[in-house]
Formats: structure tokens, sequence, C-alpha cells
């Protein structure tokens, strides 16, 4: 009777120091859902294609409620990374230098606030933080030899009313555009392809991402995928 007392003992203390190591050997990440890179084939000229870009017909879409929520990098680059940023409409320049982990200071946020402000109101939002954090990850994946990188940006905040005029001379303005909220940007890289780019923007953002001729949509809205 005593000896089964203390094997049923010595089995339960094996099981508790057993469970962190069965812990541990848990995925830290299921990839059994993962999903490959999507890109429509076709080129521009088919309109009705890429009017999904801005009109709210989301193309490809994930369950949001599905998705964790994206994190800020943590990995570490060995240098301090500077930004070349050039609005092509006005032809205004902001150069930003961001920390190894790519943190941004708050005064340098608040230039760039002013930077993808809606030019033609002249009004400034705060724009999203995850859009921004996508940004730099993409610049960065692309920066080579030198630590620094030319970046032209399309668009960045709309107004209500500077989105209502576009949507007068385009189909692919949404009504609800994600600009409007400041949650979207339209940039490209001068030393990089837009399919090259686009193809770096699949991998590293959460929410849309759409390739285009001349440039890549970003936003932080629901995870979607479109464009040459």
């Amino acid at each position: 009777m005593k000896r089964q007392t203390y094997l049923s003992r010595r089995m339960f203390l094996a099981g508790m120091l057993a469970a962190p190591t069965a812990a541990a050997s848990a995925p830290l990440i299921d990839l059994s859902n993962g999903q490959g890179i999507f890109a429509a084939s076709g080129n521009r000229q088919t309109s009705e294609r890429f009017q999904s870009l801005y009109s709210g017909k989301l193309p490809v879409i994930t369950d949001p409620s599905t998705m964790a929520a994206p994190a800020k990098p943590t990995f570490l680059y060995d240098r301090v990374l500077r930004l070349n940023l050039r609005n092509t409409n006005v032809d205004e320049l902001m150069s930003f230098s961001v920390s190894p982990t790519l943190e941004v200071r708050e005064a340098d946020r608040r230039r760039l606030n002013h930077f993808l402000r809606d030019w033609r109101e002249n009004e400034v939002i705060p724009i999203d933080e995850q859009v921004l954090n996508d940004l730099l990850l993409i610049c960065a994946q692309q920066i080579v030899e030198s630590n620094e990188i030319d970046v032209s940006i399309a668009s960045g905040y709309r107004s209500n009313k500077t989105n209502q005029m576009l949507r007068q001379r385009s189909r692919e303005v949404a009504l609800n555009s994600l600009h409007t909220e400041g949650k979207a940007i339209d940039f490209w890289l001068p030393t990089v392809s837009s399919r090259r780019l686009g193809d770096v923007a699949r991998e590293i953002c959460n929410g849309g991402v759409g390739v285009y001729r001349d440039f890549v949509h970003i936003d932080s809205g629901p995870r979607r995928r479109w464009g040459v």
C-alpha cells in the first residue's frame, strides 16, 4: 500500500516536470493556414480588375477576426537607417533617420504627419502607426549597400473633399477610401520595380497591398491582395 502511494507521487512529479517541455514543443506559429503570394494575371488595361483598389470591392479577403494583430518589428538592423522622402505632387522633400529597431522619434512622426498631409486642402491628421511601420519595413528590406534609401510618395492622407474630387476623375477611387483615415500610402522606390516592391510588400503587410505599374498601395485595413 505504501509502495503504491510512493509510485503515484513520483509519477505526478514526473508529469509536472515534463509539462513545460511539452508546452515548449508546441509550434509558435501555425503555418497550416498560411497563404502564398497572390498576384493577378494580366495588365492595367483591364480597368474593371483594378477598380477594386479604391472601390471597396475586396478581391481577396481573409476574416480579420482570425488574424493576430500585427506587431512592431522586433529584429535588429546593424545600423541606423535614413529615408529620403519626396512628395511627387509638390516636389517637397523630407529626410529622417530611424533606429536599428525602426523606431521613429516623436518629432519626426509629427513631421511625417505633415509631409503626408492632404496638400490640396493643407489638412493634417495623424498617419496610422501600422501603415508607417509597414512602409519602414519594406524600405529597410531594400537597403543593400548604404544606410539610406530614396522613397517617392504619391499619396498619403486625403480629406473627404479631395477624395470626392478624385472620384469624379477616376473610377478607381473609393467612396470610403482608407486614405481619408490616414491608413493608406501610395509610393514607389526609384531603384526597385513595382513588381519586386509588391512582392516584398505582400510578404510584410497584414493589411491591403495593391500593385500597379508605377506604384504600390499599402494600407492597414483588412488583408487583401490585388494588382499585377
